[in-house]
């Protein structure tokens, strides 16, 4: 079982296993107080400037160095298009406005499974410098028939090859 509690968070006696319906789970027996393992909730904001999309390096575990949307864990009382505005704004240093919600994905990719929540996004100020900020080494608009091979997680290359497939279906129907 991947968890990390060992001690209940209501009375602090040990956990122990037990089967819920065939799953796996901690449960004190003192309190009841069962611990539940769910995926993380977490944002992206798939930003476009023409045909660019805002690509950020990773300078942290897990995947450093390699590319990827800017996307985090949402906090507490945040909801997801808060946290791709913020994300964004943090790693990069750009304000955004949110289009349209673009894909609500499963992720397994990573020890933190989490549910990711997708924006499509243009910039609010194009006269605003891009500069790296929290968590990443570099950020760039890349083209998108030039993306960088090196792409941290499959949801972020799908969740883009699926929004350029989108872009060009628009374009050829509108020229048709």
């Amino acid at each position: 079982m991947h968890t990390m509690a060992e001690y209940c968070i209501e009375c602090g006696h040990e956990l122990s296993d037990f089967d819920e319906n065939g799953t796996k789970r901690l449960r004190c027996e003192k309190c009841g107080w069962i611990h539940y393992l769910n995926p993380y909730p977490a944002a992206a904001a798939l930003v476009v400037k023409g045909d660019e999309v805002l690509l950020v390096k990773r300078g942290v575990e897990p995947r450093i160095g390699l590319w990827c949307l800017p996307s985090g864990f949402e906090e507490y009382d945040e909801p997801p298009e808060m946290t791709a505005v913020r994300e964004t704004k943090e790693e990069t240093g750009l304000d955004i406005e949110l289009v349209d919600l673009f894909d609500v994905c499963f992720v397994s990719e990573t020890s933190k499974h989490c549910i990711l929540v997708i924006y499509t996004a243009v910039l609010a100020d194009e006269a605003v410098d891009l500069q790296p900020g929290d968590d990443v080494t570099d950020a760039r608009f890349c083209r998108f028939d030039e993306m960088p091979e090196d792409i941290a997680f499959d949801s972020h290359r799908k969740a883009i090859e699926r929004f350029r497939r989108e872009q060009k279906a628009k374009s050829k129907g509108q020229t048709d």
